[in-house]
């Protein structure tokens, strides 16, 4: 099992500690079939490279190319981890960035006699040993580049532990990068070019530089100074339809934060800035959206409606009402409660196919033509998910079109996502592109592995449903917060992720107003464009927004009006 082994435990607990930037693992094959080589992480079976494939090769080979086989002339070989099962150094670089080497030391003979020949393979081995302290330290070697610095507290000076992301080289399944808290120290091997630099805590204002030089000929310092965020207290009420209820309410950041509402009352101590807000309770319309916390005191009151039920489907009568494509069966074992839907399961043996497209659709299109404010606001797709899929490979999307025939290419994307969430949760998918019309839903999950050992146990769906109503965030104390629809609403842009145009759509529905203008900043905070809306884009109710000349990241992008911010939104560029 993971972890099961006392020298395994012994080295998370001594990596856990320590946060090594090298190591190397030493190794004896018991066959003799991978003596005298040198595995780095990792390029599974040949298709799926580690993000930072090429500077672990190039450590690898710096070891290799010191240490000399076994009364031969040759060297020793390199290689990456082709199973992403069993390898410890895989683990290590996924949990904390450790470019760690394992070293099979030994020869064909696993327990030499000859004790001349067990220190002539030592003496070799200590060769390969010493190029990478002197690469770590900076030594005699003519290429050893590196990025490192110090994390401060801006006010204080004081060294804090934040998570260093470099853009180029990230995997959404890293665990967070963090480092030294006693002295705010980050160190980042890299080969030599340019970088994006994106440092965060929870907190503090992230911090992100482009194009940061690093070079063969010695380390790159960038220290950075974090800005501290406000503390304030936020309070209120949640109401449905006037009446104090048991609510949950979450706020996303870096860290996801959750409020238990109970009797309609809440008071929670958190930072101020601006903030995606979550609010649901049992039979109610959930408010979703985003909210400016002011530094001191935050009161808000939330007034959410029944959900008026469209759709549902829980499975339990099996799936007379869809379109099956692929494998999609019905299970008890792994549900909410009763049966769930999923494209693979059997007793969580069995996996998804690689190089597979299975989908399932309802049979009949969803009625969505009535459901538009004033009355309804923007109608959600609600679900409950067990998702586990190679990350950034394989795919499950929820897709909307009016032509059941549509080629699949053709069908609206609405959610997209991968990896490895295998737990139950919630999805919330906005409607608010559909409405006014008809249209089918499909589930779909789509992998493009091209080997069987690289995919995962599937996605398995249970209690779906559709539901429009109103909600209603308002200030206690002040006017500055809006309505969920108000007469001015800042919509999400059209795609997102986009490269390079997109479109950011924008209610205006107020003869009396007189300016209007849409800014974009980047995550610094340094404004990159803007657009001043004219009459006839207020009527149209959107702009394009061309990033063909901006770099890959995070944008927000801000609706102001007589001189009032309304409201603000996330645009990430991926070119």
């Amino acid at each position: 099992n993971p972890m099961s082994e006392g020298e395994i435990q012994a080295l998370q607990n001594l990596l856990e500690q320590q946060h090594f930037v090298y190591a190397i693992i030493w190794h004896s094959s018991r066959s003799g079939l991978f003596s005298e080589k040198v595995y780095y992480s990792f390029n599974w079976y040949n298709h799926r490279p580690s993000p930072d494939l090429g500077l672990a090769q190039s450590i690898a080979q710096g070891i290799a190319g010191q240490i000399r086989k076994y009364n031969s002339s040759q060297y020793y070989e390199y290689l990456p981890s082709l199973s992403r099962t069993g390898n410890a150094h895989d683990w290590f670089y996924k949990e904390h960035g450790t470019i760690q080497i394992m070293i099979e030391c030994g020869t064909s003979n696993l327990k030499p006699q000859n004790k001349a020949h067990m220190e002539a393979i030592v003496t070799e081995c200590k060769k390969g040993q010493s190029w990478l302290f002197n690469r770590a330290r900076n030594g005699n070697l003519p290429e050893s580049p590196m990025l490192t610095g110090h994390i401060r507290d801006a006010g204080t000076n004081e060294p804090i532990q934040a998570e260093v992301i470099i853009e180029e080289h990230h995997g959404r399944f890293f665990t967070p990068r963090i480092r030294d808290a006693e002295y705010g120290r980050y160190w980042r091997p890299l080969l030599a070019g340019l970088y994006t630099v994106t440092v965060q805590k929870k907190g503090y204002e992230s911090q992100t530089v482009e194009n940061v030089a690093v070079n063969n000929s010695g380390w790159r310092t960038l220290d950075f100074d974090l800005q501290r965020l406000p503390d304030t207290e936020f309070s209120g009420t949640v109401l449905l339809e006037n009446n104090p209820v048991d609510a949950e309410i979450l706020l996303t950041d870096i860290d996801d934060e959750i409020i238990t509402v109970e009797n309609g009352q809440f008071s929670f101590s958190t930072h101020a800035g601006q903030r995606k807000i979550r609010v649901i309770a049992d039979n109610a319309y959930p408010y979703i959206g985003n909210i400016y916390l002011q530094p001191g005191s935050n009161q808000i009151e939330i007034n959410l409606s029944e959900e008026h039920l469209i759709f549902s489907e829980d499975w339990d009568s099996g799936c007379p009402c869809w379109i099956v494509d692929g494998p999609w069966q019905t299970i008890s074992e792994n549900s909410m409660s009763g049966y769930a839907i999923t494209d693979s399961w059997d007793g969580g043996k069995n996996f998804y196919a690689p190089n597979t497209d299975v989908h399932i659709t309802t049979e009949f299109p969803i009625n969505l033509i009535s459901y538009v404010p004033p009355q309804y606001h923007n109608p959600y797709l609600i679900f409950w998910q067990h998702l586990y899929t190679e990350w950034d490979y394989d795919f499950v999307y929820v897709q909307a079109s009016t032509d059941i025939e549509a080629d699949p290419d053709e069908w609206i994307t609405l959610y997209k996502n991968s990896g490895k969430f295998d737990y139950w949760h919630p999805v919330y998918v906005s409607l608010e592109p559909l409405v006014g019309d008809e249209y089918y839903i499909r589930f779909r999950l789509t992998s493009d592995s091209p080997d069987s050992r690289l995919v995962d146990p599937g996605w398995t769906i249970d209690n779906i449903k559709v539901v429009a109503g109103s909600a209603q965030l308002s200030s206690i104390e002040s006017d500055d917060l809006d309505t969920v629809i108000p007469k001015i609403a800042l919509h999400q842009n059209y795609p997102n992720p986009f490269n390079p145009q997109t479109t950011i759509s924008f209610t205006i529905d107020n003869p009396e107003v007189e300016s209007a203008e849409i800014s974009i900043y980047n995550i610094r905070g340094a404004l990159v464009t803007k657009f001043i809306l004219e009459e006839e884009q207020i009527s149209r109710g959107s702009v394009v927004w061309d990033a063909s000349d901006k770099a890959s990241g995070v944008y927000f992008y801000r609706l102001k009006v007589d001189g009032k911010q309304r409201d603000i939104r996330k645009a990430v560029l991926i070119k």
